[in-house]
């Protein structure tokens, strides 16, 4: 587990490379301005009603539309399910 100074550093460099400067600050400033609970947006928004093998798929396109040269890349392992299972809400 990371330590709470090496997780915010990194974070913060994230939210930087990601959004810029002035818009990481922007979305610092209304995480804590709004009473926004991350894990119920995320059960409630985040991969609904997709399959595993959908995930994974999206994952996959977005680590190579966002290959960056010096990033080494992992590749994702399937692993083959008995039955699909959906992701609901």
């Amino acid at each position: 587990m990371t330590n709470s100074a090496v997780l915010l550093d990194r974070g913060i460099r994230c939210l930087n490379n990601e959004l810029g400067i002035l818009d990481a600050e922007r979305f610092v400033a209304l995480i804590l301005r709004e009473t926004f609970d991350y894990t119920e947006w995320r059960k409630n928004n985040l991969f609904v009603g997709m399959s595993i093998d959908e995930i994974i798929d999206e994952a996959d396109r977005y680590c190579k539309e966002n290959a960056k040269s010096a990033t080494p890349q992992r590749s994702v392992k399937r692993v083959p399910l008995r039955k699909r299972v959906k992701v609901t809400a």
